[in-house]
């Protein structure tokens, strides 16, 4: 596509595409395609109802899910590989020797996988409970990613005795978009990475529930109407695959949306699922994350006695229930299972399992309903842990978003949204020559949004701009840039800001070094590539 032009999709929408907008409300039955079941149990989650979601795919797979109060409650399907047996079998939980003595006890059983598990000795009923909880995760998610088949719901189905909730609502939904691989990412986006991409919402849930990551929330703010997804990502190229990821899970379930222009595709811009546009290289090697340190003998000991207590030392009653609920708030995964972040696989397992005995849902006895209700909650939060933790890949992500200072932390969006709002006015109050008054939208903008680079190469540039000593003004401007660049280090405006002030002082030699660095990371922008020229003329001559 030539640079420069927008161009206009024949907007004649088929059937298939109509059924592909995110539905309005919860209905009883309808097609599936890619997004339709992220979108139906964010309704589920956001009107609080009970009920029974069934996907039915194209090739006779059947899967279910039991939602109480817009909680999940269980999930079950009809793919072999998704079965209780085969997936602990998967996991290493059960050898194959004793996979093959559940499948022999089944009809002795009933059927029931659980039951010839506890008939065997398999697996003590105790452990056998939080196994249960990440099968039920793992049969969610699988169902949350269909994208072909009919769907039906039905409110009146009583959810079945002995269920729990598989965590917390809103964590498991933004589980199900993490977890979408990069090529069903790029297959749903499909050409959409062209279009301008909007924050949007039905009101039902603020953003601020979903519990985005900062990187997420980061992505979002960058949804102004102004730029596609392959411009952001090719803006912030070290975030490229959540700027995507972010963006199709956002629009799934109705928090973001795309206009119907077509913007130019910035050459070298990352795609989703590898490659670059126009000029195909392979991606860049991963950085390879250092394995957590290992513990002396001593100090795993000392980590486990910190969450070894009987379970009879938990609180039992409504109030400590309550008070135990209530210090979890806030908590990253590790310290909700009383874990040090370097826990080994096995201290994880051991804390998860005896906690979730504990607060078993069972164990309410006479406590009544609300001891019963905080239990669920209690577990949901569990098993939430369990379900990261207990996956090395997820893990080993999840400690580089806690040193990263994005995890284990809430993220107020609304924060980041009008902190985006305040940066674009100031942008155009700086090419309107409003210095004084672009400082201070700046200023509020970085309070709110200290992480974003940009912020600070503008603030650098308006404060020089503003000042009356230029040559006093410039090592606070520059100051300012090089913090932007040292946050984003492929910053274009820190880069064209930092060339703009060495021109202002004459000094060509730096001014050459900064446009060239500009148009490094963006060859398409047209000012540097006019001044550079200039400023070479000059030199030539």
């Amino acid at each position: 596509m030539a640079e420069g032009v927008v161009s206009q999709r024949n907007w004649a929408r088929s059937e298939e595409e109509m059924a592909a907008a995110p539905l309005p409300e919860l209905t009883v039955a309808g097609p599936v395609v890619a997004g339709t079941p992220l979108r139906l149990y964010y309704l589920l989650a956001a009107k609080s109802v009970s009920g029974r979601l069934v996907i039915e795919e194209a090739d006779g797979l059947r899967h279910e899910l039991f939602c109480k109060r817009g909680v999940p409650e269980q999930a079950r399907t009809t793919l072999p590989a998704l079965g209780l047996l085969p997936w602990l079998a998967g996991r290493g939980i059960l050898d194959a020797a004793a996979a093959a003595r559940a499948e022999a006890a089944l009809p002795q059983a009933g059927g029931d996988p659980v039951g010839a598990l506890i008939m065997q000795g398999l697996i003590p009923p105790a452990d056998l409970f939080g196994h249960l909880g990440g099968h039920g995760q793992a049969v969610l998610q699988r169902l949350l990613h269909c994208e072909h088949g009919r769907f039906t719901w039905d409110p009146e189905a009583a959810v079945p005795a002995g269920t729990f909730p598989l965590g917390e609502k809103w964590a498991l939904l933004c589980a199900a978009g993490r977890s979408l691989g990069d090529d069903a990412v790029a297959r749903r986006l499909g050409d959409r990475i062209d279009c301008p991409v909007m924050r949007a919402g039905d009101g039902l849930v603020p953003i601020e529930r979903l519990g985005l990551t900062a990187h997420e929330a980061r992505a979002l703010s960058r949804f102004d109407g102004t730029r596609s997804l392959a411009q952001l990502a090719f803006e912030q190229q070290g975030e490229a695959a959540v700027i995507y990821r972010t963006g199709l899970f956002l629009a799934e379930i109705g928090f973001a949306s795309f206009a119907r222009a077509v913007l130019p595709r910035p050459t070298g811009a990352p795609l989703p699922g590898g490659g670059r546009a126009e000029a195909p290289a392979p991606p860049p090697p991963k950085q390879q994350r250092a394995a957590p340190p290992k513990q002396h003998a001593h100090v795993q000991q000392g980590a486990a006695r910190s969450f070894a207590s009987p379970p009879g030392r938990y609180p039992t009653d409504e109030p400590g229930l309550r008070a135990f609920l209530g210090e979890l708030e806030g908590k990253n995964h590790f310290e909700v299972l009383g874990l040090p972040r370097a826990a080994t696989p096995n201290l994880i397992k051991q804390a998860f399992f005896q906690r979730a005995r504990a607060f078993h849902p069972d164990l309410a006895g006479a406590g009544g309903p609300e001891v019963r209700q905080l239990r669920e909650a209690i577990t949901a939060r569990l098993n939430e842990a369990w379900s990261c933790l207990s996956d090395d890949a997820r893990r080993h992500a999840y400690l580089g978003e806690l040193e990263a200072g994005g995890a284990g932390k809430a993220i107020d969006v609304a924060n980041l949204l009008v902190a985006e709002q305040l940066f674009h006015q100031a942008t155009v109050m700086v090419k309107a020559r409003r210095f004084a008054e672009a400082l201070a939208e700046l200023d509020r903008a970085v309070a709110l949004n200290p992480d974003e680079g940009e912020f600070y190469a503008w603030r650098g540039y308006a404060r020089f701009s503003a000042s009356l000593d230029k040559r006093l003004a410039r090592d606070e401007a520059m100051a300012e840039i090089e913090h932007a660049l040292a946050l984003n280090g492929r910053c274009a405006p820190a880069f064209l800001f930092a060339a703009r002030i060495a021109t202002v002082l004459g000094d060509a030699d730096d001014a050459i070094k900064y446009y060239r660095r500009c148009l490094a990371v963006d060859e398409t922008n047209l000012e540097a590539q006019r001044e550079l020229r200039l400023l070479e003329s000059r030199i030539s001559k």
